[in-house]
């Protein structure tokens, strides 16, 4: 049992370090192609887009930065052995920060 563990230790769980770092960088490149469309490529064909879309476009961008914090924060919590940083901690309250702010901006700013 203990060389399957070793095993698992010494390749699984790198490959599903990088796996996970890499989903999250997809995720907020996803979200920053949202808001290039919004701000650069519709204007560029001429389309004028509305203050609160323009507005949610840019809010968009809290959720990439949200998206890379929760993957710096995954890849550093998932080291052999595991144990819960400060970093980790702090990257995980940047992304729940950040994540949220949006719907708080949204709120106070439309309300």
């Amino acid at each position: 049992m203990k060389m399957i563990s070793d095993f698992l230790d010494r390749y699984f769980l790198p490959a599903f370090r990088w796996l996970a770092l890499v989903a999250c960088i997809v995720v907020a490149l996803n979200f920053v192609a949202f808001w290039w469309y919004w701000e650069v490529q519709l204007p560029s064909w001429g389309a004028i887009p509305s203050r609160l879309e323009t507005l949610h476009a840019r809010l968009v961008l809290f959720w990439a930065v949200a998206a890379l914090a929760f993957g710096a924060a995954f890849f550093d919590l998932l080291k052999v052995p595991t144990k819960v940083r400060r970093r980790s901690v702090a990257l995980f309250s940047l992304a729940a920060a950040c994540g949220i702010a949006p719907y708080l901006i949204r709120h106070f700013l439309l309300t």
